[in-house]
């Protein structure tokens, strides 16, 4: 698809909004999560799961026709464009003592996942190691009628939610520093994948994230993504390159390969957020007060990049 598809080697196989190109027979259909999209007369070939709820809307249309301002959300709906609707965002967090750096048990690495591949509308969060933090019901599927209750129901499952936790931290007199990921697409899909897995079991969750534990689930990322042991090792080393946890400075964290990261914390029994944005070759940096009856909702609802 000529002027379509990205083009590079290895093929892309992961191609319009991130998702993945099915080649066989010559269909070139994208696979939505929910259905197939073909994407060169912008519509789908079967009908939508959702469509005796949405009448008014046609059953093939793509992004319900929307498809300038806003993006197709798994052959479900259209969505705003922006990171919540995008392949989305990997977290790599410090949490621990203010500018904490060097040897000793003075912090924690967490990892996370914020984007389009999950119903949660809120951050995908990995509880730090030795803190299982708040649960929250986090949905996990779409709507579906039960013909027994009568009713809709939602299915869900218990996970850590990140902004009770951020707001844990603060209390106890630490700091978070959330450094943001833009990796591409295929290996964000896959890196979603194993967060989205390991918070399913809260076993294997539970003093899942340390340092160790995730550079192991960047380095399983790009794995299945299809990269070698080495060049997967050389990726995830250059992301998180230290064997304890520190917190990284601006130049530390350009070094990474992230233009943007958070820092949360708490002075004056007052709340703050720090967004560091590089650009124009230098590094901006704007201070919010979080208002602490609106703590939650601050969090949960980020800001588009």
């Amino acid at each position: 698809m000529a002027g379509i598809e990205k083009q590079g080697i290895p093929d892309h196989k992961f191609q319009f909004q991130g998702q993945e190109i099915q080649e066989e027979f010559g269909l070139n259909w994208s696979s939505f999560k929910w259905r197939n999209a073909d994407v060169q007369i912008g519509r789908f070939h079967s009908v939508d799961p959702l469509a005796e709820d949405y009448y008014y809307n046609s059953p093939y249309a793509f992004s319900e026709n929307k498809v300038v301002a806003h993006v197709e959300l798994e052959g479900l709906e259209a969505a705003p464009a922006g990171k919540r609707n995008s392949a989305g965002v990997a977290y790599i967090y410090y949490v621990g003592p203010d500018g904490f750096e060097g040897w000793g048990l003075g912090g924690h690495t967490g990892a996370a996942y914020y984007g389009m591949h999950t119903y949660a509308p809120t951050t995908l969060y990995l509880p730090m190691s030795g803190q299982q933090g708040y649960k929250e019901d986090r949905p996990v599927g779409p709507r579906e009628y039960h013909e027994g209750m009568g009713l809709y129901i939602e299915p869900t499952v218990k996970a850590v939610n990140e902004a009770q936790t951020i707001k844990y931290y603060l209390d106890i007199g630490e700091i978070v520093q959330r450094i943001h990921y833009e990796l591409p697409d295929k290996d964000m899909i896959e890196y979603w994948g194993l967060v989205d897995g390991i918070m399913y079991n809260p076993g294997q969750a539970k003093g899942m994230c340390c340092t160790s534990q995730s550079r192991q689930l960047l380095i399983d990322s790009f794995k299945a993504a299809g990269y070698s042991q080495d060049e997967a090792q050389e990726a995830a080393d250059k992301i998180i390159y230290y064997n304890m946890p520190e917190e990284l400075s601006s130049d530390e964290v350009l070094e990474t390969g992230s233009t943007r990261y958070d820092r949360f914390y708490k002075k004056g029994g007052k709340y703050y957020h720090s967004k560091y944005i590089y650009s124009n070759k230098k590094w901006n940096k704007t201070t919010n007060e979080i208002q602490a009856d609106n703590f939650i909702n601050y969090i949960e609802t980020p800001e588009d990049e």
